[in-house]
């Protein structure tokens, strides 16, 4: 697949919104915050990762997708710039997008509160935001 070149604001949309919509909506992640036991651990983590690596799999390998996926991401209203992360990406696409502040918390057992999602999405989308600048589409796939 090609590179697709997108100027550097709707990078940042697009990596915020793969965070919130793909990640946050992750149907473990969805079940934890609805369940008493809120604690992160390293199943979820797991659990997680395959869910994520399906979505980033499906939108960036097929045309139609990515276009919504531009489109989808001018209309957010709780848009939060994303600043690119020091971690460079290399080898799996979800394990470095889920490598941050997720992989700590699941270790750390963190309870997955709004502040906790928050930070977790923020990192999320900062590294998205790393892979979007490189032109990484064509790397995004399932390990």
């Amino acid at each position: 697949m090609s590179k697709i070149t997108i100027d550097e604001n709707t990078a940042k949309r697009v990596a915020y919104y793969v965070a919130f919509t793909f990640l946050l909506d992750c149907r473990s992640m969805r079940n934890l915050t609805h369940s008493e036991d809120k604690k992160m651990w390293m199943g979820l983590y797991v659990d997680v990762w395959k869910e994520f690596s399906g979505k980033l799999d499906d939108a960036f390998n097929r045309k139609s997708n990515i276009e919504i996926l531009l489109i989808s991401s001018e209309h957010m209203d709780d848009y939060v710039e994303p600043k690119e992360a020091a971690e460079k990406p290399g080898g799996c696409i979800a394990e470095y997008l889920l490598g941050g502040a997720f992989l700590q918390g699941c270790i750390a057992h963190r309870k997955l509160d709004v502040a906790a999602s928050q930070e977790i999405a923020n990192d999320v989308a900062s590294r998205m935001y790393a892979l979007l600048k490189e032109g990484v589409y064509q790397l995004i796939k399932v390990c």
